[in-house]
């Protein structure tokens, strides 16, 4: 696996991870009010890109990037 695929796969471990920790606390707490749910999602995604002080600004976009179409995803399947 070369460097470039290696980050790719980090991005997308650290997307789904943040993914997955925010959503199963929203529908603890929540319901399922599809604009606070995206809120939600985006805050808990800064809270772990935060905890990760040595994470480089590019890195964070290409999370951010990835974390994006996650979201759209769920969503869109949702919807159907």
């Amino acid at each position: 696996m070369s460097p470039q695929q290696e980050a790719e796969l980090f991005d997308r471990m650290f997307a789904l991870e943040a993914y997955a920790m925010t959503l199963g606390a929203y529908l603890a707490n929540n319901g399922h009010d599809p604009a606070h749910l995206t809120a939600t999602l985006n805050a808990g995604l800064d809270r772990m890109i935060k905890t990760r002080s040595d994470m480089p600004a590019e890195n964070e976009s290409r999370i951010r990037d990835q974390f994006e179409k996650i979201v759209s995803s769920i969503a869109a399947s949702s919807v159907n």
